[in-house]
């Protein structure tokens, strides 16, 4: 019988590291995603560019990243002189069972505001 547990163990420990590094590469894509995001739209409050534009740009961006997310799922808005940018999307993790997943849901919401201080790095 302990022969039985220890290999219950194993299982049960290759299993968790599988999952944990399918959730951890989850977590670093929106993690990129966010930054990507604030570069793109604090590049975008300062060229003064169009909003369709910029929800354009970060689309391509998540799609380069292989995140599951459609174009009508970025929001881009103008907030005053600067941008805010939401984007919703989930993430499928297959889980060690045969024909199951369970989604992780992420959201991302950044705010660029053009102003002498993001101007000059301060």
């Amino acid at each position: 019988m302990p022969r039985f547990f220890r290999w219950l163990v194993i299982v049960v420990l290759v299993v968790a590291v599988y999952l944990g590094l399918k959730v951890a590469l989850a977590k670093f894509n929106f993690w990129r995603f966010g930054q990507d995001v604030d570069d793109i739209s604090r590049d975008a409050v300062f060229q003064g560019r169009d909003v369709t534009l910029v929800q354009q740009d970060i689309f391509k961006d998540a799609f380069k990243m292989g995140l599951p997310l459609t174009l009508e799922q970025v929001h881009v808005e103008q907030a005053g002189s600067g941008l805010a940018v939401h984007a919703k999307y989930s993430v499928p993790v297959d889980l060690a069972i045969p024909g199951r997943e369970a989604p992780i849901h992420f959201t991302t919401l950044r705010f660029n505001l053009d102003s002498e201080h993001t101007r000059l790095g301060q």
